[in-house]
């Protein structure tokens, strides 16, 4: 009735467009790392191509069972060094931290704006 209105009040985050793009795209430190090794297992696997066919038909196996332990132990490897890096503190886990930090400190308030008159 008299002009006045509540509002909720909070001090803003100083988010810079670096500290967004790297919220946006963190990815884990050792992805590209883990990256490499599994591209080096599917090199080596397409390089035993006429092996794998016959996993596949059912023939009698012409890969041995290193190549085998190969393919299957890098594989898991990769995976282990890119599940690590989501262990590990990053960019983005940092911008994130920061951010909670932020709202949990500056509360917000209340406040009567306008009006008056």
């Amino acid at each position: 009735m008299n002009g006045q209105t509540i509002a909720m009040l909070q001090s803003v985050y100083p988010l810079s467009e670096a500290d967004f793009v790297r919220l946006k795209g963190g990815t884990p430190i050792t992805a590209a790392a883990a990256v490499m090794i599994f591209s080096g297992v599917v090199g080596y696997a397409i390089g035993l191509g006429p092996k794998l066919e016959s996993l596949i038909t059912g023939d009698q196996p012409l890969m041995s069972n290193g190549e085998i332990k190969t393919i299957a132990g890098w594989s898991a490897i990769s995976l282990v060094i890119y599940a690590i890096g989501f262990c590990l503190p990053n960019e983005r886990t940092s911008v994130m931290k920061k951010l909670s930090n932020h709202f949990k400190a500056a509360k917000s308030s209340t406040h009567i704006i306008g009006g008056g008159n």
